[in-house]
């Protein structure tokens, strides 16, 4: 199941189905764009850093984080239960400070800041973690 099918199951109302945690997707290679021809017969390399993929590559960690964290087992893997009232909020800090800091250094660390792609995925990455962290506190 992609980030964008259990939120969209989240948002209605329906929730992540058992079957979509028997699915699993193939990690997108970390590629750029040049990378790839009409002529290759293999699949080329993966690059050490970031590459045009960062945006498909940061969704598909945070789904995997949602599917395989031990963190997230408490909250049936569904980002709903991260706004419940009865988690604790150290539990739920916890379980987004994972997150971020899978994010950062998979990703960020290798992010100039001079560099439009990396500056908008530092920021992207900051703004979803600061919604998530917001959720967790209101859950309205």
């Amino acid at each position: 199941m992609s980030v964008l099918d259990a939120r969209g199951a989240e948002r209605s109302g329906v929730g992540a189905s058992v079957i979509a945690r028997l699915l699993e997707t193939a990690r997108p290679l970390n590629v750029n764009d040049s990378d790839l021809t009409p002529e290759m017969t293999v699949p080329p390399l993966n690059h050490v850093g970031v590459t045009e993929m960062i945006f498909p590559l940061m969704m598909y960690e945070v789904g995997a984080f949602l599917r395989h964290s031990k963190s997230m087992a408490a909250f049936d893997g569904s980002w709903h239960r991260l706004s419940d009232y009865k988690v604790p909020l150290s539990e739920k800090d916890k379980v987004l400070d994972e997150l971020e800091k899978i994010l950062e250094n998979k990703f960020l660390r290798y992010c100039y800041p001079v560099i439009p792609l990396h500056i908008l995925a530092r920021g992207v990455v900051r703004v979803i973690c600061g919604r998530m962290r917001l959720t967790t506190r209101h859950p309205r």
